[in-house]
């Protein structure tokens, strides 16, 4: 079953919580300074940063899904 990580750009306000929580998983757009997710589908060695940027998220723009694979 693979996990991925989404930012829901809508409401992505460019904090950047995300980006110093893993700069391995999250890009900041540099036009809107918006988070961009690097690593698709998300391996297991990153999936503690990316529950964090999950709770570091201010705007709750971040969740973590599974394919029902």
């Amino acid at each position: 079953m693979a996990r991925h990580v989404r930012v829901d750009r809508a409401i992505c306000q460019g904090h950047g919580l995300c980006f110093f929580t893993s700069e391995k998983l999250f890009a900041l757009d540099e036009a809107d300074g918006k988070a961009n997710v690097l690593v698709d589908p998300l391996p297991d060695d990153l999936h503690d940063d990316a529950l964090d940027a999950v709770d570091a998220c201010p705007e709750q723009a971040i969740t973590v899904v599974e394919d029902d694979d």
